[in-house]
């Protein structure tokens, strides 16, 4: 082939799912990453390819590799677009929570006709509606229909869906680049040198090696208790929502709400407040520790918004039926679609998901292998940051002196414990789970430690959460107050937010002490719009020193507020004590 020049285009068929030369009908390896990518077009992407006069002499051209994320064509999900690429890598700096959906939806202006090489547009099957072995016309006919369905929504004035595509996480793709897996290689050894430390200073100073997890046993403690109360949430949703749902739908007749509606949603309404105030009941009741209350509140949080999901997916679906309709989809979903939904790494309901077609098991357990070390790594963080530090704690750590060395102390240990908890959760437990049941959508996260924006870390942080927030609070908010107040439907998305993390931690810690949620709904909904038109590069390390400074203001006073109630006396017997912070009121002399 002859030399060409510097720079080429290179566009995406459609029909083939490959990417070609504009000059040349050669079909591209996909597989690979393309080293030589620079930038995008308005016409495709264009590469930096070296001018070289040994071309011709080379023999064939070895195949060009194209980045995974621009060249999987997802099994699951609407067309995406240039514009849905880059909404990473530029940082959208719109502050609305709807732009960043995490979910593709087609662009208005895109044509989908034949099988024409539109740059980087590409369309995707649906499990149980586009299969792969569908005809063409079937394709053409079904995109169709979605292109229709789109444009109505668009016209009314909607907000796009979330939509699920088959797409791997951004760190497992991350992690086949050698630079970025050397970062990951650099996090191991850092635990094996903990481990290393502690094996040493025992033999120091104790002259014997004390394998001791004394603050993990205590932390977990009294588990089959916790266990039980698990068995019984997940028990009511199966035995309790499902049934009286079906019974309702099976029942109820076409038309307006009538009273029959308006007592089942009286019946939700009352099985999502006893589904809160149980469990809490339950913690007080057995004195849980730290780690043993996280996982049923958690659960209990996920869970009320599972059911929520599911409730207000197909509750709508069927109140909007019409009375001669006879279309099966628009009943009760079976009952294994609801189970699946239950365990299924996504808050968002639908009745189907795209799939992935075998389970890896040693992909699973290597996932699970990872969240044992990122707790191991997390109690060596407090083992010998924390604890030490806090564990005497009197009145000479109120002190500004003491309050300022704590905070900066606890700004690297609380920045691990952030990361550590990030990939722990959001990237290990969920596609372990997701792996299990060959759920195909693992975009749990997206790169937010590239945002310059805090608008646009918010929504790639957490896209489980975020996907929820966005369906069924922004969504709706902006349907009841109109879509020209964003920004009040923005807000209750934080309010909500900041509401359930500092419920965790209240039930965590057993005080209230709402420092996350006056950081969270306060000075970072306020940075929001300070950051909002952050293009530039540098605003990206504005954001890693307010995450730096906000943990290790976290993690100091919580600390601080813990130990403070284990080690100082309250100033009150009666309920104020829990309002009360003995951190503020400690008088016990310093030893």
């Amino acid at each position: 082939m002859s030399a060409r020049k510097n720079r080429r285009t290179m566009t995406l068929n459609s029909c083939e799912g490959h990417f070609h030369d504009d000059d040349d009908t050669t079909c591209l390896n996909t597989r690979h990453d393309y080293p030589g990518l620079s930038n995008f077009s308005d016409k495709g992407i264009e590469a930096n390819e070296a001018d070289s006069s040994s071309s011709d002499s080379a023999g064939p051209e070895s195949p060009v590799a194209i980045p995974s994320f621009i060249q999987t064509i997802p099994p699951g999900g609407y067309w995406w677009t240039k514009k849905s690429i880059l909404d990473n890598s530029n940082n959208n700096n719109n502050n609305e929570i709807d732009d960043a959906d995490s979910g593709y939806s087609p662009s208005p202006n895109q044509s989908f006709s034949g099988c024409s090489q539109t740059a980087f547009t590409t369309y995707g099957n649906f499990k149980d509606g586009i299969s792969s072995g569908d005809s063409l016309e079937s394709k053409e006919s079904s995109r169709a229909e979605l292109e229709r369905e789109y444009e109505r929504k668009r016209k009314k004035g909607d907000l796009p869906d979330k939509v699920f595509v088959t797409r791997r996480s951004v760190l497992t793709e991350l992690f086949e680049i050698s630079h970025i897996q050397t970062i990951y290689h650099i996090f191991v050894a850092m635990l094996i040198v903990f481990s290393i430390n502690t094996v040493v200073y025992d033999l120091v100073e104790k002259g014997a090696v004390n394998f001791n997890f004394d603050m993990i046993q205590w932390a977990f403690g009294k588990f089959p208790k916790v266990m039980a109360m698990w068995v019984i949430m997940q028990m009511s949703t199966v035995l309790i929502v499902y049934p009286a749902f079906y019974y309702w739908s099976i029942n109820r007749r076409p038309g307006k709400a009538g009273w029959y509606d308006f007592t089942w949603i009286g019946f939700v309404i009352i099985y999502q407040l006893a589904f809160l105030v149980i469990p809490i009941m339950y913690l007080i009741e057995h004195d849980l520790p730290p780690a043993s209350s996280v996982i049923i509140t958690t659960e209990q949080t996920r869970l009320i918004m599972k059911v929520h999901a599911f409730i207000r997916e197909n509750t709508a679906k069927i109140m909007c039926s019409k009375k001669d309709d006879d279309n099966d989809s628009d009943g009760c979903p079976d009952f294994s679609k609801y189970l699946y939904f239950l365990f299924a790494p996504t808050l968002v309901y639908r009745d189907n998901y795209p799939r992935t077609q075998t389970i890896n098991w040693r992909y699973v357990v290597s996932n699970f292998g990872q969240v044992m070390a990122c707790l191991l790594y997390t109690y060596y963080i407090f083992e010998r940051f924390c604890v030490p530090v806090f564990q005497n704690f009197n009145r000479d750590h109120i002190s500004p002196k003491a309050f300022i060395l704590s905070v900066f102390g606890c700004m690297m240990p609380g920045t691990l414990v952030l990361f550590i908890g990030f990939f722990a959760i959001l990237h290990s437990w969920l596609n372990a789970f997701a792996e299990m049941l060959r759920f195909g959508d693992r975009l749990f996260y997206k790169d937010w430690w590239n945002s310059t924006t805090f608008s646009n870390y918010y929504r790639t942080w957490n896209v489980v959460v975020h996907d929820w927030l966005y369906t069924y609070v922004y969504k709706d908010v902006c349907r009841l107050m109109g879509r020209g107040n964003r920004a009040g439907a923005m807000a209750c998305v934080f309010l909500i937010s900041a509401v359930f993390h500092e419920y965790i931690l209240i039930c965590t810690f057993k005080f209230f002490y709402p420092v996350l949620f006056v950081m969270f709904g306060g000075a970072g909904f306020g940075f929001i719009f300070l950051t909002d038109k952050g293009s530039n590069r540098s605003w990206n390390v504005f954001m890693w020193v307010a995450l730096f400074i906000g943990n290790g203001l976290l993690m100091c006073l919580y600390s601080m507020e813990f130990y403070a109630r284990q080690n100082c006396k309250a100033s009150t017997e009666n309920f104020l004590d829990y309002l009360i912070p003995r951190s503020w009121t400690c008088d016990v002399p310093s030893s």
